[in-house]
């Protein structure tokens, strides 16, 4: 399987310039996979890229797709009628092309201006932190029992030289990707989907402790249930269309209640019980959930960013 870049346009044309989800798959992930997780975003008015990460050719080290889908984003926003928002959803293997993109945009000068468009990132199994959950979280992730293989497998399916000089570089660059998962530059809200009984990610905990250090950063459970602001799911801005009207009246309604969520930056974590990259499939309701509060946020902190640049 060869992996490739595929843009979905949001199937209701009103939404045909809608912000920009980008959906970085798992090993071994399919674009028919993918689709599902596409279907919540379009639902809030996003277009999607879909990327899945094949095994046999891994996106953390796939120049030509980074390039591609800065060359999709570079198109689309040179429409001065495309909303300019990108939100992140990674599933395992593909938090580290995050961290590549990430990577890039910081430091190539011609795609400095899209890291200050990203607004929210979804983890979901992820991400994939030192060496033992990188290289054997990604073999387990595309289905290789990497507890119950035998010398005569090794011999005969991996070049021993090979993948201990792959899994050197492997270590080296995951470091380098990972550290920009957690920069104190990052500030977007962030959604972290894990399990107990996801033995893929062995090292969660210490990802959403060092989150939880950058700066501003806030444990957010529930909107339902935040006794700080006592906020209101149902005057949540919508921001699922372009009428000027509908936004500021929205806008209007809001400013009391919201303040507080706008000049705040919220790390919200979801558990569930289910296998590593299976929470959408098992627990489709509470997921898709988690997710909207995740893109609620992401809309709350554009409109604070689009107030304080009019102030200016």
């Amino acid at each position: 399987m060869i992996t490739k870049v595929e843009y979905l346009i949001n199937p209701d044309t009103q939404f045909k310039n809608g912000p920009i989800s980008i959906i970085l798959g798992y090993a071994g992930s399919t674009l028919r996979v993918l689709k599902n997780y596409a279907k919540i975003w379009h639902d809030r008015g996003f277009n999607a890229i879909l990327l899945p990460h094949s095994i046999d050719t891994s996106c953390v080290f796939n120049e030509e797709m980074e390039l591609i889908i800065f060359k999709y984003l570079e198109d689309y926003f040179k429409n001065k009628n495309n909303k300019r928002m990108i939100c992140f959803h990674v599933l395992s293997a593909g938090s580290m092309f995050l961290g590549k993109l990430l990577e890039s945009m910081k430091k190539k000068n011609e795609f400095n201006y899209l890291f200050s468009l990203i607004k929210g990132v979804v983890y979901d199994s992820a991400p994939l932190l030192d060496e033992n959950d990188s290289l054997c979280g990604t073999l387990l992730a595309a289905g290789v029992n990497i507890f119950n293989i035998d010398e005569n497998f090794v011999q005969t399916k991996i070049d021993k030289l090979f993948l201990e000089s792959f899994f050197h570089i492997w270590k080296k660059m995951t470091t380098i990707y990972y550290s920009q998962l957690i920069s104190p530059l990052n500030k977007w809200p962030h959604l972290i989907i894990y399990s107990p009984n996801d033995f893929v990610i062995l090292s969660i905990y210490d990802f959403i402790d060092q989150i939880k250090l950058i700066p501003g950063m806030k444990e957010f459970k529930d909107f339902k249930n935040n006794n700080e602001n006592n906020y209101n799911n149902n005057n949540i801005i919508n921001n699922n269309n372009n009428n000027n009207n509908n936004n500021n009246n929205n806008n209007n309604n809001n400013n009391n209640n919201n303040n507080n969520f706008l000049n705040s930056l919220y790390i919200i974590e979801k558990v569930f019980q289910s296998e590593h990259c299976k929470h959408l499939l098992k627990n489709p309701k509470e997921y898709i959930e988690s997710v909207n509060q995740l893109i609620d946020l992401a809309f709350l902190n554009e409109k604070n960013q689009l107030q304080s640049l009019i102030k200016l």
